[in-house]
C-alpha cells in the first residue's frame, strides 16, 4: 500500500513498508526533466551524481544519472530549480512553471556556466530558441530579364 503525503511544495510517494521517494507522476504533481552538465574546455559532459532540488525547499530531491540527467515531481506553481555538486559548484534555472500532470524539459543546466571556453548558459531563457533570419528589405528586387540590353 502506498501513501502521498504533501511536504511544503513537494509529494513524496511512502509505501507501506516504509520506504519513501518523490512521486514521478501524479496527477496532483507536474514533472521537471533536465541536465546538468559540468564544462570542460569548450565542452560539456555529462554530471552524474549531482543533487537536484528547488531554491527555498529541498536540495536533494533528485540525484543525476550517469548521463547527467534527473526528474522531479513537484506540486504545480513556480520554482527556482538547483543543481549542486559536491565540489561546490551550482547552477539553478529560475522561474519554472509546473502544472499539474504535465511534463517540463528545462535543458540543460551548466555546473561553471560562465567560465572561459563555454560561455553563458545558453537554454538559460527557457523555451525561447534563438532563431536567425534576415532583415526585411524595403528595395524590391528586379525581376531578371532574358534582354542583356535592358537596364
Amino acid at each position: 500500500m502506498k501513501f502521498l503525503y504533501r511536504i511544503g511544495p513537494v509529494l513524496v510517494l511512502v509505501s507501506a513498508l516504509g520506504s519513501a521517494s518523490v512521486a514521478s507522476a501524479q496527477s496532483a504533481a507536474g514533472q521537471v526533466i533536465g541536465e546538468v552538465a559540468r564544462c570542460q574546455g569548450t565542452n560539456e559532459i555529462p554530471a552524474p551524481q549531482v543533487q537536484v532540488g528547488i531554491d527555498g525547499g529541498p536540495a536533494n530531491l533528485a540525484q543525476t544519472d550517469d548521463n547527467g540527467e534527473f526528474a522531479i515531481a513537484l506540486a504545480p506553481g513556480q520554482y527556482t530549480v538547483v543543481a549542486s555538486a559536491n565540489d561546490g559548484t551550482t547552477a539553478s534555472r529560475q522561474y519554472v512553471p509546473v502544472t499539474a500532470g504535465q511534463t517540463l524539459d528545462i535543458g540543460v543546466l551548466d555546473l561553471g556556466a560562465g567560465v572561459t571556453g563555454c560561455g553563458f548558459d545558453s537554454d538559460s531563457s527557457l523555451g525561447i530558441t534563438p532563431v536567425t533570419q534576415p532583415a526585411p528589405t524595403d528595395t524590391p528586387v528586379p525581376a531578371p530579364t532574358d534582354n542583356p540590353n535592358t537596364a
